[in-house]
């Protein structure tokens, strides 16, 4: 039997600008999980979007090929996607793949 990935999500919203901050491991089992989130959210009005991988204990291929789709389709639909640096660990895959060069990280994440 396939243990389910320890995850969280949770959502901080203020008028057209969201946080959604995820927890524990995004993989091919919890991507499509935040795939879903981040489409309510922006059918729902939001336009300025921030993703808090701060807590963030692992990434995979599933969950780093989310983030550059959801980067291609905030340029394609004209909303704002930004990024917060997970921990070291997980880090690493975006260094090894060169996505930490071409995903837009911000520094400090900015309440919604």
């Amino acid at each position: 039997m396939i243990q389910a990935s320890p995850f969280e999500m949770r959502s901080e919203r203020r008028a057209d600008s969201a946080r959604l901050i995820l927890a524990g491991e995004l993989d091919i089992a919890t991507a499509p999980q935040v795939e879903q989130e981040v489409g309510g959210m922006i059918s729902d009005g939001v336009r300025d979007l921030i993703v808090d991988l701060s807590d963030l204990r692992f990434i995979d291929s599933s969950g780093l090929r989310l983030l550059i789709l959801l980067n291609d389709r905030a340029t394609a639909e004209d909303w704002t996607f930004k990024l917060t640096r997970p921990p070291a660990a997980s880090l690493s895959v975006f260094q090894i793949t060169g996505a930490d060069e071409n995903l837009p990280f911000v520094e400090e994440p900015s309440a919604p």
